[in-house]
């Protein structure tokens, strides 16, 4: 059979979904696993071990009604026997229906209830995103001593990367991943600048990765605590090399992101900043994940743009550098 999946549109989102794509391939042994997602997260899912095919969508074409369709029409060709529509939107469920498939499963709501063959409720209860994509799989079955594998990276990107580390001279850096798509969730500049003058810091080189709009913050971080300290990989690396330059990191101090649950499933050692994120639902997952927060009064509030207006950020203004050193002690104890 031919098995498609609608990957999440969000980078934390689609690591998130990583755990379904393995429990999916354990139902669907010797079957064709095909992945749809956006382009700016497909990366993700390339080389993984799973998936015998990747599909991106150019941004471009889901804009408007008709862009939807003809994207849902252009799957026909894939002969899809089941489609698994991880995300909760109504365009999704849409592009599913137009693609013929013969069984589409996805979650109720937004009114997508006639676009899919099978319906299944979100959970009630407070569950991990991970664990959320599992509903979808139901009957759904634990399986026994369950292996997780996670994004892979070709010998040849590791390679590229251990040279970058190397060309700059910031061999085993400790990785600051400043970025957020939320702005209820991007740590304040001086907040990180905080985090590198510590006098726990002195001792160590720090590599900001991120991306084209991290460029900027990136450099203004560096003129703050000088460049003998710093360096920007941010806004020349694709997705991929990104991910192979975390990869080199000893541990990483992430904000609530999509690079912070990259860092997690690689398995480095992971400081993940939360203030309005709930870390029960969307914590990064790995083998060594702490969790710093100052749980005050507003959070988690689950808000793209903060609307505490007589203390705004306070959720990531009150987490000190003393409880990210604390937490990076501990990881190395």
């Amino acid at each position: 059979m031919n098995i498609g999946v609608y990957s999440p549109n969000w980078v934390g989102d689609a690591v998130m979904a990583l755990k379904f794509i393995g429990h999916l391939r354990k139902k669907y042994i010797d079957d064709q696993l095909i992945v749809i997602a956006r382009d700016w997260v497909a990366d993700i899912f390339d080389n993984h071990p799973h998936v015998n095919k990747v599909l991106p969508i150019p941004s471009n074409e889901l804009k408007g009604a008709f862009n939807t369709m003809k994207t849902g029409r252009n799957l026909n060709k894939l002969d899809l026997d089941i489609f698994f529509v991880l995300p909760d939107s109504f365009r999704s469920a849409l592009i599913a229906w137009f693609s013929k498939s013969k069984t589409r499963i996805g979650f109720t709501g937004q009114m997508r209830e006639t676009f899919l063959t099978d319906q299944i409720n979100l959970p009630k209860e407070k569950i991990h995103r991970s664990e959320k994509y599992l509903c979808l799989l139901q009957p759904f079955e634990q399986i026994e001593e369950f292996q997780h594998v996670g994004i892979t990276l070709r010998d040849q990107e590791k390679k590229w990367a251990e040279n970058m580390i190397q060309e700059n001279n910031v061999e085993s850096p400790i990785g600051l991943l400043i970025g957020s798509v939320a702005k209820s969730r991007s740590v304040p500049l001086g907040k990180w600048i905080e985090i590198i003058k510590d006098k726990l810091a002195d001792e160590n080189r720090f590599a900001i990765i991120g991306g084209k709009r991290d460029a900027g913050n990136a450099q203004d971080i560096i003129a703050q605590v000088g460049n003998n300290k710093v360096i920007s990989f941010c806004g020349e690396f694709t997705l991929r090399e990104s991910i192979a330059l975390i990869s080199q990191c000893r541990v990483v101090i992430a904000a609530d992101s999509g690079l912070g649950h990259i860092a997690a499933d690689l398995g480095i050692p992971t400081i993940s900043l939360f203030g309005a994120g709930d870390p029960e639902k969307t914590r990064p997952m790995g083998n060594v994940v702490k969790i710093v927060t100052a749980n005050v009064h507003c959070s988690p509030c689950g808000n793209n743009i903060c609307t505490n207006t007589l203390e705004p950020m306070t959720c990531l203004n009150t987490i000190t550098s003393a409880q990210i050193w604390n937490s990076y002690r501990d990881i190395h104890n």
